[in-house]
């Protein structure tokens, strides 16, 4: 037996908007998925070299806090400080050491890395600070301005936003022989991941 559904024709224009509705809406979901959103400055770009397959991938991602990932870690004097991160893509995360201080103790840098969190990696970029809350990278080019929080007679990082394009190195610590030597001689790495200019860094 065969059954034709024949919708009352009363009801027709009723189907004819719920079907031109959810293709407008299945439009404006993909448009806002391209568009950035003005007032959020949480985003990041970024690409990410493999120098053994030589395989590039580009990327970006506007955040919000709630994907902010947070260790608590103490070093070797017992002191409590934190690492805080951004999932990128391919398990690569852009993070940060965040380590409180005493307010109006001087501020003189800072450390950034990209790492993978499949893999046994090792990366570690340090920020001098200069006048007027910038800081240089040590290693390459790279400048940055940074903006403190201070609580309960602490202060530390808060966020980063980067003035010029900024190169980490991140070293492949299971495999050291897909190390290779890039720019700086004597420094052997097999990822490098490129943030771009304009991209900010929410702690």
């Amino acid at each position: 037996m065969r059954v034709i559904f024949k919708p009352d024709s009363a009801l027709v224009p009723l189907y004819f908007f719920v079907v031109v509705f959810w293709m407008l809406a299945g439009c404006n979901e993909d448009k806002n998925d391209l568009i950035p959103d003005q007032n959020n400055p949480n985003l990041i770009e970024w690409e990410i070299t493999d120098h053994i397959s030589h395989e590039t991938s580009k990327g970006s991602f506007q955040y919000s806090s709630e994907v902010v990932l947070t260790e608590t870690r103490e070093d070797s004097d017992g002191n409590e400080f934190f690492r805080r991160s951004i999932p990128l893509e391919q398990n690569f995360q852009l993070g940060g050491s965040i380590v409180p201080f005493e307010a109006g103790e001087e501020f003189t840098g800072f450390g950034l890395w990209v790492e993978n969190r499949l893999f046994s990696t090792f990366s570690w970029e340090w920020f001098s600070v200069e006048a007027d809350a910038k800081a240089i990278k040590q290693q390459g080019n790279g400048e940055v301005e940074f903006n403190l929080t201070s609580r309960n007679s602490k202060s530390q990082l808060n966020s980063v936003s980067f003035l010029s394009d900024v190169i980490f190195r991140i070293k492949d610590l299971e495999n050291e022989d897909l190390n290779v030597q890039q720019d700086i001689p004597g420094i052997e790495y097999r990822w490098s991941c490129k943030v771009f200019k304009g991209s900010n860094l929410q702690f």
